[in-house]
């Protein structure tokens, strides 16, 4: 009989659900943050101090509420 196997169980699963996927989500916030161009200096400033302190929370809020901001043109190149 096949045994089930659960995240827990699982270190390395447990270790993605926990540590990596959190920080990318982070990682790729922040940088879409600093590379959008059609925020102002202190709308950027506040999400960067956002994303910085609470970082999976702020991270879900900016992709939650960043269409709010528009999407800019496009960067040349």
């Amino acid at each position: 009989m096949i045994e089930s196997s659960t995240v827990i169980d699982n270190p390395l699963a447990l270790l993605l659900l926990l540590v990596v996927i959190p920080f990318v989500l982070f990682v790729v916030a922040l940088f879409d943050v600093l590379r959008r161009h059609d925020l102002d200096g202190v709308t950027r400033l506040t999400w960067v101090v956002v994303v910085l302190v609470l970082p999976v929370v702020g991270a879900v809020l900016w992709f939650a509420l960043r269409s709010r901001y528009g999407r800019g043109p496009l960067p040349a190149g």
